[in-house]
């Protein structure tokens, strides 16, 4: 009798760990299958600021043989967003917010290597508005095909979307040009030059 008592117990702990997410068809996003939430991914510019919330569930990837872990992010609905073990974010609304929604109040800028280590912070409202134009409505460039010779992180905060970034890189050359760039886009337009001489200053 106690070891049905005992199996039971086991087997109904291994059903509350078992994994309860599934991804859809076209690997574009995953659902909640407690909830029937579906989450979408959101464009790689959007990063989790924190990893450290209420673990949601998991992804069994059998073809991979890997699980992928989801996460509350602290401080927003976790019905809305959720984040995975690499900081990728996912969103239920639809529309999901795009960067034009975003209302950035601070830039984190960062020195990118193997983690992301933040330099300092710009709170001036002018240069996170000229920031803003120029990414929004600035003429599209391309990157010249030389090394540049400092590169950043610019992580944009929002007090509309607490613990969400909104990454963007920062590239400077010999040449003098200075640009903003998404990799997964390819957006890229030039830096105002207020911004660029604050970032090169320090």
């Amino acid at each position: 009798m106690r070891f049905c008592v005992l199996l039971l117990a086991v087997l109904l702990l291994a059903t509350a760990c078992a994994p309860r997410f599934s991804q859809d068809g076209a690997g574009q996003g995953y659902t909640d299958q407690k909830t029937d939430t579906f989450y979408a991914a959101m464009p790689a510019a959007f990063e989790a600021a924190s990893r450290e919330g209420e673990p949601i569930g998991e992804f069994e990837d059998e073809e991979f043989e890997r699980v992928l872990a989801f996460y509350a992010i602290p401080k927003l609905d976790a019905k809305e967003f959720i984040t995975d073990e690499y900081g990728y974010v996912y969103c239920a609304l639809d529309p999901m917010p795009e960067f034009k929604d975003f209302s950035p109040n601070e830039i984190l800028v960062c020195e990118e290597d193997a983690v992301s280590v933040e330099l300092y912070r710009v709170t001036g409202v002018n240069s996170i508005a000229a920031l803003a134009t120029a990414w929004k409505a600035g003429e599209e460039l391309e990157l010249p095909m030389v090394k540049a010779t400092t590169a950043r992180r610019l992580k944009l905060a929002s007090p509309l979307y607490p613990n969400l970034y909104y990454c963007i890189s920062f590239y400077a050359y010999e040449s003098g040009e200075v640009y903003l760039h998404d990799s997964e886009s390819d957006h890229t337009v030039a830096c105002p030059e207020a911004l660029a001489e604050l970032i090169l200053k320090k």
